[in-house]
């Protein structure tokens, strides 16, 4: 299984549509086809129900689209956490806070974690105050400083 067809199964996935996938993706529609016969053809499912100009997927489709995603976002998580270490960093923490703070406390704060943390990278999201907890409960941040109370 080649990550392209991955990749091409994703988008047509959440597009229904070959053409708009291949826009997406940068690639030709064919190419989009061909990727999806190729991955229907090594799994030994069918991944669409093709009717005429229209792709819709089937059930095994649906199941496929969530392991696709998940196999995806390890794929690329792998791939960075390698780049990382071969840089020297051992972990990934992303923060999330207001625009106020990272003009006025933080360049001191990172400042003197960086020099006590060298195998920590360190990333910034700069966000409203009222989605940096959302971002936290969904794990695009490892924590948040905001300018509002937790609910």
């Amino acid at each position: 299984m080649e990550y392209k067809w991955l990749q091409s199964f994703i988008v047509a996935a959440q597009t229904c549509n070959f053409r708009t996938a291949a826009e997406q993706l940068h690639l030709s529609q064919p190419s989009i086809t061909v990727h999806i016969q190729q991955l229907e053809e090594f799994l030994h499912v069918q991944l669409f129900k093709r009717e005429k100009n229209r792709v819709q997927l089937t059930d095994t489709g649906r199941l496929f689209q969530v392991e696709a995603q998940e196999m995806v976002k390890e794929w690329e998580l792998s791939i960075e956490r390698i780049r990382l270490a071969s840089k020297g960093i051992q972990e990934k923490v992303m923060i999330a806070m207001t625009p106020l703070m990272v003009e006025t406390i933080l360049p001191h704060v990172i400042y003197q974690f960086i020099n006590d943390n060298p195998s920590i990278e360190i990333s910034i999201l700069v966000e409203d105050s009222a989605k940096i907890e959302d971002l936290v409960n969904q794990d695009q941040a490892h924590m948040g400083i905001s300018l509002l109370p937790t609910r």
